[in-house]
């Protein structure tokens, strides 16, 4: 295992003072000297190896950010989910902005990935929340043209400029949410959230 460089590890700076600090049949890949200043530091060829500290807290990430991959349907719901805005652009390129091939693909392709994560039969903390984040986004597809252009929008507008007449702290909301809305709808609602 290597031991904390200190100062007087430093100081030494010679390769016996490397050969200290690990053992012997590792010693190349624990530790790296400066050519010009002769420091000694720690590798980075795998920081983990050598490091409990460090292959702890990279279990504890890979286990809140892996799990959703554990079987063969939790792997195909998220190349679907990542694959979601690539095919969007590609259909779009295909069809046309205004088309509803696109948005009904990508719609599609998000509610088969949480029904795929779904059926799994136990979710853990971090899954859960995952899955209500990529559940809640779904209203986002109701701002997303061409639903919105089409069915929506009417909807959306009639709905603020109600609230803008009523109660002070709601009125300056949906008035703001009024000026906003064509901005967000061109401009950030076309990230896709991925």
């Amino acid at each position: 295992a290597i031991r904390p460089l200190t100062s007087s590890t430093q100081e030494g700076g010679t390769s016996a003072a490397a050969a200290a600090t690990c053992d012997a049949s590792v010693t190349q890949s624990c530790v790296w000297q400066g050519r010009r200043m002769g420091r000694i530091l720690r590798s980075l060829r795998d920081p983990a190896e050598n490091n409990p500290a460090m292959r702890h807290s990279l279990s504890q990430l890979v286990g809140v950010t892996l799990p959703l991959l554990s079987t063969s349907r939790g792997m195909l719901a998220e190349v679907l989910y990542t694959l979601r805005p690539i095919l969007h652009l590609l259909w779009v390129l295909r069809c046309g902005f205004r088309s509803w091939r696109p948005w009904l693909l990508s719609l599609a392709l998000d509610i088969i990935s949480i029904h795929l994560h779904y059926s799994k039969p136990s979710l853990s903390a971090g899954e859960r929340a995952e899955l209500s984040r990529r559940f809640y986004h779904f209203v986002f597809y109701l701002i997303r043209s061409p639903c919105y252009n089409d069915v929506t929008k009417d909807y959306i507008i009639a709905t603020l400029e109600r609230f803008s007449r009523s109660i002070f702290p709601l009125s300056v909301i949906a008035k703001s949410c009024l000026d906003y809305l064509p901005t967000w709808q061109r401009v950030y609602f076309y990230t896709w959230l991925s």
